[in-house]
Parts: C-alpha cells; sequence; structure tokens
C-alpha cells in the first residue's frame, strides 16, 4: 500500500513539473512600435473601401525566451463598446529570445467604410465614425491580456 502511494505522489509531482503558471505577458512583452491609420482596400462592389490598420512590433523585455506568441486585434468604433472588427495573428512571434523584437506585424480589420468618395474625402466625411484598436496577446495555454489600445489615426497608410 505504501508502495503505491508513493508511486502516485511521484507520477503527481512529475506530472504537476510541467504545468508551470502562465507567464504574465504584460511582464514580458512591451509594443516597441505601434502605428495606425486606414488602408486603402481598393474598389469593392463599384465602392472606393478603406478598412482600419495597426502596425505593431513587440518585444521581449523579459529574460526568458517566449517560444510562441499570438496576437488579437480587435477594433472598435468610437462611442460603441462592441467589437466592429478584428484580424487574429496567429504567430505574430516564434521563438523570441531575451531583448529581441518582433518584425512588423500588420493587421486589417475585415470591416470597414465604403463610399463613391476618394479615401481621402472619406476620412474627412461628416460622418465618419472614427476607432480605436486594442492589442490582446497570449502564449501557451495563457488566458488572453490586453497589451495595448489606442485610437486608429485619421490618415491613410501604405497597403
Amino acid at each position: 500500500m505504501r508502495r503505491a502511494l508513493g508511486s502516485a505522489v511521484l507520477l503527481a509531482a512529475i506530472a504537476h513539473s510541467g504545468c508551470g503558471a502562465a507567464p504574465d505577458l504584460t511582464q514580458i512583452l512591451e509594443v516597441e512600435t505601434l502605428t495606425t491609420g486606414w488602408s486603402d482596400e481598393g474598389i469593392v462592389a463599384g465602392q472606393h473601401k478603406i478598412v482600419p490598420t495597426a502596425t505593431f512590433a513587440l518585444k521581449n523585455v523579459s529574460q526568458r525566451p517566449l517560444s510562441f506568441v499570438q496576437l488579437n486585434a480587435v477594433f472598435r468604433q468610437i462611442g460603441n463598446a462592441g467589437e466592429w472588427s478584428s484580424a487574429f495573428v496567429p504567430a505574430a512571434a516564434r521563438n523570441l529570445p531575451p531583448g529581441a523584437s518582433t518584425a512588423a506585424v500588420v493587421v486589417k480589420g475585415e470591416k470597414g467604410y465604403t463610399s463613391g468618395d476618394p479615401p481621402a474625402a472619406m476620412l474627412q466625411h461628416a460622418q465618419f465614425v472614427d476607432a480605436k484598436v486594442e492589442a490582446y496577446v497570449k502564449s501557451g495555454s495563457a488566458t488572453w491580456v490586453k497589451l495595448a489600445d489606442a485610437p486608429v489615426g485619421r490618415r491613410l497608410v501604405a497597403r
């Protein structure tokens, strides 16, 4: 009986050793660069289309490497708490050493604005509603955490 109990305790200890606490990504990653704007997606169904866009570079500010980081950008219209559009990057970072930064990660919302007006004029229209972007990250089995948020600038950005 004692031997069986000892084996069970040893197996539980081995199983638990691989299940360390999930890292706090808000302490490990920082947004090194963040630029926002609106991307001209060309003509869609006979109308000009612009979508909210954000470019992120993430930096590992910890002393340990990060093996895999996912990014989810959520775009919200100002004055509306609901999600308007989003973009998911399943591998925003892979094998990111301490002190290293990711390449620029560009995300675009799938929803935006369409009009017969040129894109630059759309940004100046009286009914234009500004937007903001929120960046959420996760690594492994950790839960999503908000890393940054910023207004989407009223400017066109290169595709």
